[in-house]
């Protein structure tokens, strides 16, 4: 859909959508919905002969991105993405019974810790803003030794109401730190193709989200109990190590500034002039 917004500017698909009797086009549904859009297509190609460059340019501009994804640096990033959210949301999910079975926290006041780690997470993600721009590497396997450390002290800890809710504000903080660094490490390897890369940073988060939530379920029913997830985290954070050492090693310097594919043609000018007088007669 955002391929074609930004080739087109009005696409059809948003149309085809609607239901029946909420169509712009009447009666006439989706076959009138494919003849607005095939009218479309024509006036563009032929009336307004400047826009047949901004499709070569989406060509260009796709191209561009999936070149990106050619980058080793890149998916080294993207596997740090997917690993640290998959250790902090493989403990986050299953905290309720940690807290309330073996913290002894009232149900109530789980939301009061809910918070903490909320304000936990914005904390992180301001510190990495802060510290990432400067030492991207320093802060990000910090954070993800950190984030190990303090899951691994969560299992004996957890018996403590009050050491609980520390690790878990500790915990989202020292996690949290690390995805503005590595979202911004990504964008930098990706040069003047970001937009494919950032979906991919986000996916990558949602796949550890997906894939430490799934382990920590089958650890928690397993003979570890209430513990289990909380040592599954722990160990996705350790493993994101390895790709930020990687990282580390190979360097990350690269184009900084995110440049956009621009095509400027001498030509076009005058002919949008002389397009939009014929259109004003």
């Amino acid at each position: 859909m955002g391929t074609v917004r930004l080739c087109d500017g009005r696409p059809a698909a948003c149309a085809i959508r609607l239901r029946r009797s909420e169509s712009p086009f009447g009666r006439a549904g989706i076959g009138g919905a494919a003849d607005w859009a095939g009218s479309r297509a024509v006036s563009a190609w032929t009336v307004y002969p400047w826009r047949r460059r901004s499709f070569t340019a989406c060509r260009v501009r796709r191209r561009a991105e999936v070149r990106a994804l050619g980058q080793g640096r890149l998916w080294l990033a993207l596997g740090a993405a997917v690993l640290i959210m998959g250790g902090v949301l493989a403990t986050y999910t299953y905290i309720t019974p940690l807290l309330t079975d073996r913290a002894g926290i009232p149900a109530r006041a789980v939301p009061l810790v809910l918070i903490a780690f909320g304000i936990g997470a914005l904390g992180g993600t301001a510190i990495g803003g802060r510290l990432g721009d400067h030492r991207p590497m320093v802060t990000t396997i910090t954070a993800s030794a950190a984030t190990s450390l303090i899951l691994l002290a969560l299992i004996p800890a957890s018996n403590s109401p009050v050491a609980a809710v520390i690790l878990v504000f500790g915990m989202a903080l020292a996690g949290f730190t690390v995805n503005p660094v590595v979202t911004s490490l990504a964008v930098r390897f990706a040069g003047d193709a970001p937009t494919l890369t950032s979906a991919l940073t986000t996916s990558g988060y949602n796949t550890g989200i997906t894939a430490g939530s799934l382990v920590a379920g089958r650890a928690l029913d397993s003979s570890l109990g209430l513990t289990g997830p909380a040592l599954v985290g722990a160990v996705f954070a350790a493993l994101t190590l390895l790709p930020l050492i990687a990282l580390a090693l190979r360097g990350t310097t690269g184009p900084s500034r995110i440049i956009a594919h621009h095509t400027t043609d001498t030509a076009a000018e005058p002919e949008t002039a002389d397009a939009s007088a014929a259109t004003a007669r």
